[in-house]
């Protein structure tokens, strides 16, 4: 039963035959994500039926009978005075107690919980509303892509047509398995067995749902599975195009992995590498993760529950912490002695000075994919362009700005309404640090609150969320650096932030800027330490000890030497 005050808004109540039931546009209300934090702060449930309490009396806003919970596995037990929820058990409580003792941290570390994990929360909302369609992954024509590439002449395409023909199998659109290992998860040593229930599946979607599932049955990714110490739950999304993408909540299962890590390249050097090159092809793996198998141990790990019964994972699953690592230091180890190569996990750039050198890397590359098992779409590629997104960035040869699309959509946003939110939010700019002058300056306000429980969302953070995205809104490049040239570091410190910008030649043309919040241990030092601990930010991001001759440092408004260059580092 649900309490007048509880209802949301837009939902009529009115009467029925049968007895008082809360109706909205779509059908019978639907609570998703009931939580009962006293028992578990992550472990929820999903009930469709609510009766209207229709009196302005009563302390509860919502009351669950006892058929709700008995199909939660939720089980009060007189004799013992103990609530029951699977393993878990909590005991009997007056109907004030919350009242009179403080339930607001336990109702508080629901919410974090639950907010924390902001895809897995959005995913609902998405499939309530988006259409999701099957996957689609069939054979290209390979000449077809090739004659697609306008922006080269004919005699281009013609070659590189030649070039693509002979990879078949590559473009198949099948899925292959990666013949020389397979990935062992290690457990840590305290990892106990838990079990999650499937994740309800709306009913618009269940046909698409079950077509996906069959498919990754028939490809070898999953197989059905039996009774096992690791359920973890499973859904569907929809992807950019709206076909379907199928994802594991692996969240439990990764908090018991030991992690064995394998560093992630650092985008920025990337990027910063490949500067005026004439051709640039990026290819996308597809299904990467699915072409490496599992050993035996490892698939009992990845067993899920859906609606349709147990299934295990017998390749690599997307959302495994381990799964990055694995797929980077295996691409790395193919494409080691390919120098005009950059690899971040599933997204292969290919850089060249001359075409002729970009059609035999362009064969090579293809070539060691293919002996391997991979499978490449040619359609979501792009082949032999000058600039193009790549990792997040627009690139182009003489240097780099933001993604306009990425930036369009932070434009978009609304302002958080949690923690989660913000977080969130600060994360996206953050990844364009080095493009936006005063970026920590303006969000100090706002990541003062990401440390909180609650968000308390002030004038001040309002102002500075408008004066963020204005900052946002402007054009910003980056040129790619010369090291054969000086460089001009400019360096102040500010009871907030320190900030720095390399410059070079050419009219003094921004090559690199750096921004980070003061920490507090600068904060107390003296302003002539606190630029020093600006120019050390600055050598460390962009510059090695042979270059250290080529600098000239201006701190705050005073010209270093370049023997205090070395002092200051």
């Amino acid at each position: 039963m649900i309490h007048p005050r509880s209802i949301p808004q837009g939902a009529v109540p009115f009467k029925l035959p049968q007895p008082v039931r809360l109706m909205t546009g779509g059908g019978v209300l639907e609570l998703t994500g009931l939580r009962f934090p006293e028992l578990s702060p992550t472990r929820s449930f999903t009930t469709k039926i609510m009766a209207l309490v229709n009196h302005n009396t009563g302390i509860h806003d919502v009351i669950l009978g006892r058929d709700v919970l008995t199909a939660a596995h939720i089980i009060p037990n007189p004799a013992t005075k103990l609530i029951h929820w699977d393993e878990l058990s909590c005991p009997w409580q007056p109907h004030d107690y919350f009242m009179r003792h403080n339930w607001t941290s336990h109702v508080q570390t629901a919410m974090d919980t639950l907010a924390t994990d902001i895809e897995f929360d959005s995913f609902s909302s998405q499939m309530g509303s988006a259409e999701i369609l099957s996957s689609k992954y069939d054979q290209v024509d390979t000449a077809e892509a090739a004659q697609q590439q306008t922006h080269l002449p004919q005699r281009q395409r013609n070659e590189l047509a030649d070039v693509l023909k002979h990879f078949t199998t590559l473009f198949s659109g099948k899925l292959g398995c990666y013949p020389r290992y397979k990935v062992h998860l290690e457990l840590d040593k305290n990892a106990k067995p838990f079990r999650c229930r499937e994740y309800p599946v709306p009913y618009a979607h269940r046909k698409v749902f079950k077509e996906e599932l069959e498919r990754l049955v028939d490809i070898g990714v999953l197989s059905r599975a039996a009774a096992s110490k690791y359920i973890s739950p499973t859904f569907i999304v929809p992807k950019k195009d709206g076909r379907v993408r199928w994802v594991s909540d692996f969240r439990k299962l990764n908090s018991m992995i030991t992690r064995k890590v394998y560093n992630l390249p650092r985008i920025q050097d990337i990027l910063k590498r490949r500067s005026h090159y004439k051709y640039f092809t990026k290819l996308d793996i597809s299904m990467q993760y699915d072409t490496f198998k599992l050993d035996e141990a490892s698939k009992e790990l990845c067993t899920i529950a859906t609606p349709f019964g147990n299934f295990r994972y017998n390749r690599l699953p997307m959302g495994i912490k381990q799964s990055p690592d694995v797929a980077q230091q295996i691409m790395e180890e193919l494409l080691c002695d390919c120098p005009e190569v950059e690899v971040y996990i599933e997204d292969i750039g290919i850089f060249s000075n001359s075409w002729q050198e970009h059609i035999a890397s362009l064969h090579k590359i293809l070539k060691i994919l293919q002996d391997n098992n991979f499978t490449v779409n040619p359609l979501k590629c792009e082949w032999a362009v000058q600039e193009t997104d790549w990792l997040g960035y627009w690139l182009n040869p003489t240097g780099i700005k933001p993604w306009k699309k990425k930036i369009n959509a932070l434009l978009a946003l609304q302002r958080p309404k949690s923690v989660s939110e913000l977080r969130s939010f600060i994360g996206d700019i953050t990844f364009y640090r080095d493009m936006f002058p005063r970026r920590s300056h303006l969000l100090a306000p706002l990541t003062a609150q990401v440390g909180k429980r609650q968000l308390a969302w002030t004038d001040e953070c309002q102002r500075s969320f408008k004066e963020i995205k204005a900052l946002l809104a402007k054009e910003a490049f980056l040129r790619y650096p010369d090291h054969n040239k000086p460089f001009h570091i400019y360096t102040d410190a500010s009871d907030r932030q320190l900030g720095s910008v390399i410059l070079q030649e050419e009219a003094l043309k921004t090559a690199h800027e750096t921004k980070i919040r003061l920490p507090d241990q600068i904060r107390e030092l003296q302003m002539t330490q606190q630029n020093a601990a600006t120019l050390m930010v600055a050598h460390k991001d962009t510059f090695n000890e042979q270059t250290l001759d080529l600098l000239h440092v201006c701190v705050g408004n005073s010209q270093v030497t370049r023997r205090n260059v070395r002092k200051y580092l």
